[in-house]
């Protein structure tokens, strides 16, 4: 019977589902890291990759859900956007697929541009918003990444 077994790669595996955890984590909190030790906890850039890893961990629901959190810290809590940018920001998302990633990169660059960075002179508008785009996706990625045999398992097993 077609399903009555459960194969090798979707059986539930501790071992790799923590070294998956760690790679992830890895990739996820040391651009961070690297960001705070270099810049320091003021600079626009540690504000931005912090803020959107926060929002990663905190939030879920889907992008309209995320997004009225970002709206509100981006204009109100860090003054990155004038309330009308952001309107911009959420109508352009509306006309392209991936509203949640077109509105975080739209919120990182205008953050990071209106931002003098006079620490920072090397980092022309188009790399600074490198800092947001990441720190949404690698949680949500790690997740799904490091349960995927659980979820196998539980997919296949007879009720």
């Amino acid at each position: 019977m077609l399903g009555a077994e459960l194969p090798d790669h979707a059986r539930p595996n501790r071992a790799w589902s923590l070294k998956i955890s760690a790679i992830c984590l890895t990739l996820w909190l040391t651009p961070v890291a690297l960001l705070l030790l270099t810049l320091g906890p003021d600079n626009v850039f540690r504000q931005i990759a912090t803020f959107f890893s926060q929002m990663a961990v905190v939030t879920f629901g889907g992008a309209y859900a995320v997004l009225s959190y970002v709206a509100q810290a981006a204009v109100q809590s860090y003054g990155w956007l004038a309330p009308g940018e952001m309107l911009d920001g959420l109508g352009m998302a509306e006309t392209t697929p991936g509203p949640l990633i077109q509105v975080v990169q739209f919120v990182g660059f205008m953050g990071a541009f209106r931002d003098a960075a006079p620490s920072t002179p090397g980092w022309p508008p188009p790399w600074r918003r490198c800092s947001s785009p990441g720190s949404p996706s690698c949680p949500a990625s790690c997740g799904s990444f490091s349960a995927h045999p659980t979820w196998s398992a539980c997919a296949t097993t007879p009720r």
